[in-house]
């Protein structure tokens, strides 16, 4: 498991500090947001599988637009 928004706060930090490549940097945030939405489609159809048709619909343009970034 990881925190997405470890993984964020992490590139975000080497990014001021420049250590890090911006486009090898953003794909990594990126990324990190991508496997959240998908993380949280996973415990919405195990908790709350009713909800999953629109909250997919509501937050999978942005799964999609993350994981086309990455």
């Amino acid at each position: 498991l990881y925190s997405s928004t470890a993984v964020t706060a992490a590139l975000s930090r080497r990014l001021a500090e420049r250590t890090t490549e911006t486009s090898l940097a953003a794909a990594g945030i990126a990324l990190a947001s991508a496997l959240m939405f998908g993380r949280v489609l996973a415990l919405t159809a195990i908790l709350a599988t009713s909800a999953l048709p629109s909250l997919a619909l509501a937050i999978g343009p942005g799964a999609v637009l993350a994981l086309g970034l990455s």
